[in-house]
């Protein structure tokens, strides 16, 4: 597994470790901002179908995740933090503490999928991790903190 992050370490003793409710209350709202922007994606291509599109179509789906890996993977590595985030004072940092770079934020974004196709167990893991940390924070070698 991944080298655990201790933000401690990094030399900021203003940080800590992100809980697991603050995560979710991000995650709650970047689902919502997520669904706007699937929304106007989704718009963007109806003039093109002609009539509604099936849910079960597989080049739409694949459209709308390539959509969700813009919207967080574009934001992790650009600003450490997506809105929702943002809002929650929470932020993305690496081994070195920085942002993370565009192939850790790919990781994390498949290994969140992972985590909800794993019924949410690679969520629940960073209640029972010491360091606070899910599955798609070890895959990618990242760490979500807050400020003191």
């Amino acid at each position: 597994m991944s080298r655990l992050i201790n933000p401690n370490k990094l030399g900021k003793k203003d940080y800590k470790p992100c809980s697991f409710l603050r995560r979710l209350g991000a995650i709650l709202y970047d689902s919502i901002l997520l669904f706007a922007v699937l929304m106007f994606a989704t718009s963007l291509l109806m003039p093109l179908n002609g009539v509604a599109i099936e849910s079960d179509n597989a080049a739409y789906q694949i459209y709308l995740l390539i959509i969700a890996y813009i919207y967080f993977v574009w934001q992790w590595s650009f600003g450490g933090r997506t809105l929702g985030m943002r809002t929650w004072n929470i932020k993305i940092i690496n081994e070195k503490g920085k942002n993370p770079s565009w192939q850790q934020s790919a990781r994390r974004y498949f290994g969140s999928i992972l985590s909800i196709i794993l019924l949410g167990s690679g969520f629940l893991w960073s209640l029972f991790d010491h360091k606070k940390s899910a599955l798609h924070d070890h895959l990618s070698k990242t760490a979500l903190i807050i400020k003191k």
